[in-house]
């Protein structure tokens, strides 16, 4: 962590730039041996940086961001919109058989409590509205997502490909749906050091997330969580 630390704040940022990962000094001298022989090694990423200063920043949402008739003034009207978003139905279509415009543009509401589907269309809308906003000329600098939205940034910055990325999205959430029922969130408008001294009389909660000075998510088995919340 030193390290780490000195190099980000007491050296000169170059364009060329290199991470070696070790767990001892022998690993560390092998990864720079490599590094400077020009030589792969599985524990060396390399790469040049493609920017400099500000700029926009696309933010990739979790469960949650999900809303009746979302992006439905979008389709038929943004043909940029239209084509992104059936080339994530095609993605999709091996792994979830939904209609994204249809369940977009209908009244059938039920699927928002389904999160084998509002994840893979959360995803799909994302990817489609990023398209939109770099086809009018606003690109990211920067992409950032939690949960199935790291999936989104991860595919608009070119890491996962559209197929991979639908892949990961529709069997994650798929997995989800299994575990549904099984445990339980909720936040609480305390500190985490508040909540950290009320885990011990709920036997299996614990702290997910720490969203801000005075709130916290909480995660664990149904029962304890809600005996949490109403403490």
């Amino acid at each position: 962590a030193a390290v780490g630390w000195s190099l980000a704040t007491t050296r000169s940022t170059f364009d060329q730039r290199a991470a070696v990962v070790g767990s001892g000094v022998e690993e560390f001298l092998a990864g720079l041996d490599a590094l400077a022989a020009g030589a792969p090694a599985g524990n060396v990423v390399a790469g040049v940086a493609s920017g400099h200063g500000a700029g926009p920043v696309f933010v990739f949402p979790g469960q949650g961001a999900q809303s009746a008739r979302m992006a439905a003034g979008l389709v038929g009207r943004a043909p940029v919109f239209d084509a992104r978003l059936a080339e994530c139905q095609r993605a999709l279509a091996p792994f979830l058989d939904v209609d994204l415009v249809s369940v977009l543009t209908g009244v059938d509401e039920s699927w928002l409590e389904r999160v084998e589907v509002v994840q893979p269309v959360l995803w799909a809308v994302g990817i489609a509205l990023a398209t939109v906003w770099e086809h009018a000329g606003v690109s990211p600098q920067v992409v950032v997502g939690h949960s199935q939205g790291e999936i989104g940034a991860a595919c608009v910055a070119g890491i996962l490909s559209l197929e991979d990325a639908a892949r990961t999205v529709a069997l994650r959430s798929r997995a989800l749906a299994v575990l549904r029922g099984t445990g339980a969130m909720a936040s609480v408008d305390l500190s985490a050091d508040a909540v950290a001294e009320r885990l011990p009389a709920f036997p299996g909660v614990g702290v997910a997330a720490v969203n801000g000075p005075g709130t916290v998510v909480v995660s664990g088995p149904p029962q304890p969580v809600a005996d949490l919340v109403d403490a």
